[in-house]
This record gives structure tokens, sequence and C-alpha cells, in this order.
């Protein structure tokens, strides 16, 4: 049995598995996603080397790596990472068409998102509900400062 991670990382990157877990369970904690989630950015980096790991790689759901580096600012190294790495900015959800910009401005995330802005993230992208980040940023804590950073 092999100890590489369907993202090509070494088994001491992830946390083992459960036997209880589905595939889909499994693909997301052995993939890049849940390195992400973690935090932990040397994993980040190690699966980024693997020319078999797309940045862009998508969930079920259709998150990419960034929607999940996003939501906290304490990633925002994470999130350069993967930027510089040609993530797409503009990446929308299947399940609920949010971009990264659409999560960061939900969390509040003021960083994250004068960093996505910095990258050409879209304010005027409309997730499923029909609604921009700066429709978001207006009932959001830090909405000035959020909305200053999306229409500046």
């Amino acid at each position: 049995m092999s100890d590489t991670n369907s993202c090509g990382c070494e088994g001491s990157c992830h946390q083992p598995s459960s036997t209880t877990q589905t595939l889909t369970e499994l693909d997301f904690s052995r993939g890049i996603w849940q390195a992400v989630v973690d935090g932990d950015i040397k994993a980040v980096q190690k699966c980024l080397t693997k020319k078999s790991v797309d940045v862009n790689v998508r969930d079920t759901g259709g998150y990419t790596p960034l929607h999940y580096s996003v939501v906290k600012d304490q990633n925002i190294d994470i999130t350069r990472l993967l930027l510089e790495n040609g993530a797409d900015v503009n990446a929308a959800t299947r399940s609920g068409g949010a971009t990264p910009l659409h999560r960061a401005v939900l969390k509040s995330q003021l960083q994250t998102v004068k960093l996505l802005m910095e990258h050409d993230a879209d304010a005027k992208a409309r997730n499923n509900d029909g609604l921009t980040p700066v429709d978001m940023a207006k009932s959001a804590p830090h909405s000035v400062s959020i909305l200053n950073l999306l229409t500046s």
C-alpha cells in the first residue's frame, strides 16, 4: 500500500482516513482541500509542487481550494499561494454560484477581500440568489471597510 495521497502528498501530510468515510470524503481528506482547511501551508506547498495537482480542482459542490482558504484571514498566506499558482479568483460554486469573494465578504475577511480585489476579483459577480459581493457587504460586519475595498 502506498503512502502517497491522491494529491501526490506523502501520507504524513494528512490525518489517516476512517474506514467509514465515503470515497468523496476520502478524496477531500487526502486532497489539497483538507490541507487548506487545516491551514497547513507546508502541505499546500507540497501538494502544489506535484504536477498532478490542479490548483482549481473542485469538490462535489464545486468549491475550489481558494473557496476554502478565503473564509479565514489567518489563511491569507495560503490564499496568496493559491493565487500565485493560478487559482481562479472568480470560480463560482455549483451549489450556490458563490465566488471566493462572496465567501470572504460573507465572513468579513478584510485582508482577504483586499487580496482578492488586487487579483481582479469581480465585485459585480452574481451568485445564484442574484447577490453580488457588494450587495452582501452592505449587511456584513465591517460593511463600510469592505464596501470601500469593493468599490475603490
